[in-house]
């Protein structure tokens, strides 16, 4: 990773224009980019692994019919995830991401998908799992699920939990307090709103803002300095800071 930015750069799903998205492939050409960071989604299998896909069901990326959390492994790592680039990929578990990028410095942006169906415990098994990592100190755990960010301050530093807005809140600096977070991951549209970032950096909230992928809006977001800009094209973004 280069030198300290003053806006970190993340890929979203790693760089899932050029490569499947969610997959070994995407995550090493994100490495070779040169980005500070990667964000991926995790699930878990009907047998407990924690595979590292957005949607519940594979339909989208790979054409079938089924869903994450009723498979087992076994029926889950043979299958193509690759529709919408062509070729053959196959969706990794989180281990195998923690094991590519450990060597790295690169951050990680974990997103519990626990939105649809509950997933018991997910949040003991991710950090379960990481903290045998060497990069746990690394990585940002984050989730739509209100509830489930609460537990995640409660398994790990609070410093590393984050809640994904895809709306604006009221009052974001009071939820954030009272959640014990230290960082929120707003969709970008909600940064347009006049003094949102300011007020958060005030308060000391990172701001981590998804998915910024229009130059119009890479440039607005680079005026309203965030913390970190996800994006889908991260070289479009580094070639404009």
């Amino acid at each position: 990773m280069p030198e300290k930015r003053k806006i970190e750069v993340w890929s979203h799903r790693g760089v899932r224009t050029e490569s499947a998205e969610n997959t070994l492939p995407a995550f090493i050409k994100a490495i070779e980019t040169g980005v500070d960071g990667i964000e991926l989604d995790v699930q878990r299998s009907l047998d407990g692994e924690l595979v590292v896909t957005h949607d519940e069901n594979l339909l989208r990326v790979a054409g079938k019919d089924i869903f994450v959390n009723q498979s087992n492994w076994s029926q889950l790592k043979g299958v193509n995830v690759s529709m919408t680039h062509g070729g053959i990929e196959r969706m990794p578990l989180l281990k195998e991401v923690l094991e590519l990028l450990e060597p790295t410095n690169l951050r990680l942006n974990i997103e519990l998908k626990n939105g649809v169906f509950d997933y018991p415990d997910l949040e003991a098994d991710v950090i379960n799992l990481t903290s045998q990592s060497k990069m746990e100190e690394r990585i940002l755990y984050s989730s739509f699920n209100t509830e489930s960010v609460f537990k995640l301050t409660k398994l790990t530093d609070p410093d590393r939990c984050a809640l994904l807005l895809a709306y604006p809140l009221t009052r974001p600096v009071w939820l954030t307090r009272n959640l014990g977070l230290c960082a929120l991951n707003p969709h970008y549209r909600i940064l347009k709103i006049p003094g949102y970032t300011s007020l958060c950096r005030r308060n000391n909230i990172q701001v981590v803002t998804w998915t910024v992928n229009e130059k119009k809006d890479i440039a607005q977001m680079i005026r309203k300095k965030p913390h970190v800009i996800i994006s889908d094209y991260p070289a479009l973004v580094l070639s404009m800071l």
